[in-house]
């Protein structure tokens, strides 16, 4: 057990030198890759690094598709101001000698912009989209210790003007039962470091490189869940992310987030949602009371099976 705990110490600095060097002066792009991916992610305010029980910790702890037992499959949609629309799907599944695969894709799209030249001289309609798909693996040491990988391919559309981009992240998750219904999980993650950087016309700019440090908590078995996450992003202050969720009955999920977060006028973001079982099928559904100029709606499905 020693020897796991020390590995985990070393693959903590080890990723925090690395993040270090990363972060050179230039302009950030393909900044979709920050949006949470489903419902449930969106009301624990981000707090999930750790928490990894589900296929869609392929897009923010590639180690966190280690630690399960079933093939499982995400669906998520997200609606915002106008013909803005965010979808999203992840898949897991494990395969042979403690390896797990874990898939996913994300879309936003744009509807028709109407283009101008001056004030009073409109153009043709345009639209725009982002896209990225994500592929990784996860290696389950023994029933507590999970490192992973994972590479990404980025794709981003404005008019006539398409640019590509190449990223891969790394995350390890410490996860230790205390007694028979206290779980504690430690996690490490390095997200959007760049294989290729994205470049439009001439102008070559950064990923969005995130460093993560998380923990979360079960003091009363699956009943309840307490979960943190530290972020230290490119170009930002660091921010810190809460998130409660509470299982009542074994059918309905209670979930609530805090995010203290500098790059927010009012420094904070409250998020709420809830989340509905029916034995492998959960449906959950979030609501961000300041997202952007209007309350935003998030809903997502995830399904469980063999």
């Amino acid at each position: 057990m020693k020897n796991y705990k020390l590995l985990f110490s070393l693959f903590y600095f080890f990723t925090l030198s690395l993040f270090h060097g990363l972060f050179a002066v230039g302009n950030t792009s393909a900044e979709f890759l920050l949006i949470p991916k489903d419902a449930r992610t969106h009301a624990l305010a981000s707090a999930v690094s750790s928490v990894a029980d589900d296929s869609t910790a392929i897009f923010y702890n590639p180690a966190g598709i280690g630690f399960l037992k079933e093939k499982n499959v995400s669906l998520s949609h997200n609606e915002w101001l106008e013909d803005i629309n965010f979808e999203n799907v992840s898949y897991s599944m494990p395969v042979k000698n403690k390896f797990l695969l874990g898939l996913g894709f994300e879309y936003l799209g744009i509807g028709d912009i109407q283009g101008q030249e001056s004030m009073n001289s409109p153009t043709r309609e345009f639209n725009s989209y982002d896209f990225s798909s994500i592929v990784g693996l996860s290696y389950l040491f023994n029933k507590n210790f999970s490192l992973g990988g994972a590479v990404r391919y980025i794709e981003e559309k404005i008019d006539d003007e398409k640019s590509w981009a190449g990223s891969f992240d790394i995350g390890t998750i410490y996860r230790k039962r205390i007694n028979s219904h206290k779980n504690l999980s430690l996690a490490v993650a390095v997200q959007n470091i760049p294989l290729k950087k994205p470049q439009f016309i001439a102008q070559k700019e950064e990923l969005p490189t995130k460093f993560v440090v998380g923990g979360s908590y079960k003091p009363l078995g699956e009943t309840l869940l307490l979960s943190t996450d530290l972020v230290m992003l490119k170009k930002s202050k660091p921010a810190a992310n809460f998130g409660c969720e509470v299982l009542i009955y074994d059918i309905l999920k209670i979930r609530s987030g805090y995010k203290l977060d500098p790059a927010f006028e009012t420094s904070s973001r409250i998020t709420l949602g809830l989340g509905i079982v029916f034995n492998s099928l959960l449906v959950d559904y979030a609501y961000l009371p300041f997202e952007s100029l209007t309350d935003t709606h998030i809903f997502s499905i995830n399904y469980k099976f063999k």
